[in-house]
């Protein structure tokens, strides 16, 4: 019969800290985030990911909360919820899958809690006319492709001001 003697090491004091494992939520970019939050709400309803995510981390950037939704649908489900809350400037593509964004705003500007929600489109076609966005509600408009310097200057007149644009 064989025995076997094990022996351990005594446990070895290092100048290095034990490693950590980083949450996901470390591992994102801290330039996206933003420095001060003017703690107002910003829905992107597009259908295009590129623009969501442009809209997105160009408007966090600035201190806008964002939401992002692929359709008018997906954005009134999210509205059903109990973490919705009423948005201080809507950006609507006008050419949305399943509901355009002319009835999304409709729906939206139907219901009375929506009354100071600014509306802001978005538009790749031809822009709608000075008077039938007056008459939809709507603050203004972007064409695509637009620049972040338009976008920002755009969602910052519409919310100072629901009617500048238009002007």
């Amino acid at each position: 019969m064989i025995k076997a003697v094990v022996k351990t090491a005594p446990p070895v004091a290092t100048a290095f800290p034990p490693a950590s494992v980083a949450s996901p939520a470390d591992r994102l970019p801290r330039i996206y985030r933003p420095l001060a939050s003017t703690g107002r709400l910003v829905l992107v309803i597009d259908g295009s990911p590129t623009i969501q995510k442009i809209a997105e981390l160009t408007l966090r950037r600035e201190g806008y909360e964002v939401c992002c939704f692929r359709d008018g649908i997906d954005a009134m489900r999210w509205f059903a919820g109990p973490q919705a809350r009423i948005p201080d400037l809507m950006l609507v593509d006008l050419d949305l899958p399943k509901l355009d964004g002319y009835r999304v705003i409709q729906k939206f500007k139907a219901k009375p809690r929506f009354a100071h929600t600014a509306c802001l489109v978005l538009c790749e076609r031809e822009i709608p006319s000075q008077a039938h966005l007056e008459q939809m509600g709507v603050a203004g408009s972007l064409r695509k492709p637009f620049t972040i310097q338009e976008l920002v200057t755009a969602v910052q007149s519409s919310i100072a001001d629901p009617l500048s644009m238009l002007a």
